[in-house]
């Protein structure tokens, strides 16, 4: 009896490990490449390069800039960029196409915000193409960084619209849907991407931020989101986030509310999850352009 009963224990035992393994979430090819990654740059480069000021992130969000036609770089090589990323060991490079003050670095179908507004290359410049193809010429992984949470052009400031009443209501559902067509054009000008990388998140597409991981899915299967309030494909080490609004906005988020804890699988409380990654694993490069 008593092997009978230690034969049924054992079997039970199996059965349900085997069932507690099926349900342990697993990483996705495109987040096993984070992983093995490494090293990677993130270059910003946005019109205040050019104004001749110390980078304040403050005023920068809430200043527009007098004129875009400061934005001259005629000694553009994304080539020396990506080559300098590389001889770092860096394996993937990221481009903000936009950053604080909203201007678009490619050539926006719908957003008048962007190189075709400026005199450089007659207005058909696109630094995402040209920095897209450096990336596959020396053989580094092309991401894009898109900011939308500010906009110091149109008034938008931690994804909020300006005003009060029906004006900020019909500017916040404008700039929702101008933010999903951004993303659209940047999912399917430049084939396939490394990693899309929203500046301070994409926020809560229930609220008042835009849905953009269903294009972001769509177009970029294989690519790496980061993240809005319900994904995050990877976390970044707390130490890169230096202002309390960043860690402010970090610790609201759940997908990062165990921040501190490495090796932790997270539940993002909506059926998915996201793997997070020691924080000696891939690690990010801060670049300024």
């Amino acid at each position: 009896m008593n092997r009978i009963n230690t034969t049924l224990l054992l079997l039970f035992c199996s059965v349900y490990c085997l069932a507690q393994q099926a349900t342990i979430p697993v990483p996705k090819p495109f987040q096993l490449k984070w992983h093995q990654a490494e090293m990677g740059a993130v270059f910003h480069y946005d019109l205040h390069v050019f104004d001749g000021v110390r980078y304040g992130q403050g005023n920068n969000r809430i200043n527009p800039i007098e004129d875009y036609n400061i934005f001259n770089p005629t000694e553009l090589n994304t080539d020396q960029w990506v080559l300098a990323a590389k001889a770092a060991g860096c394996k993937f490079a990221v481009l903000t196409a936009t950053h604080e003050t909203g201007f678009g670095l490619w050539q926006s179908d719908v957003n008048p915000y962007c190189l075709k507004a400026v005199k450089w290359r007659d207005g058909k410049g696109d630094i995402v193409r040209d920095f897209v193809n450096s990336c596959r010429k020396y053989g580094l992984q092309p991401g894009i960084y898109i900011g939308i949470r500010w906009n110091s052009l149109l008034g938008i400031h931690n994804f909020k619209a300006e005003g009060e009443g029906e004006f900020a209501h019909n500017r916040q559902a404008w700039y929702k849907r101008l933010c999903e067509k951004m993303v659209t054009e940047l999912c399917t000008r430049y084939g396939d991407l490394y990693m899309i990388w929203f500046d301070g998140g994409a926020d809560d597409p229930r609220g008042d931020g835009p849905d953009v991981e269903p294009i972001v899915n769509k177009y970029q299967p294989n690519c790496l989101f980061y993240h809005n309030i319900d994904r995050a494909d990877f976390h970044l080490p707390r130490s890169l986030f230096t202002s309390q609004t960043d860690r402010k906005q970090c610790r609201s988020n759940r997908t990062v509310e165990a921040w501190r804890q490495r090796w932790k699988i997270l539940g993002t409380g909506h059926g998915r999850y996201s793997f997070t990654w020691s924080q000696r694993t891939s690690r990010m490069v801060l670049g300024t352009g």
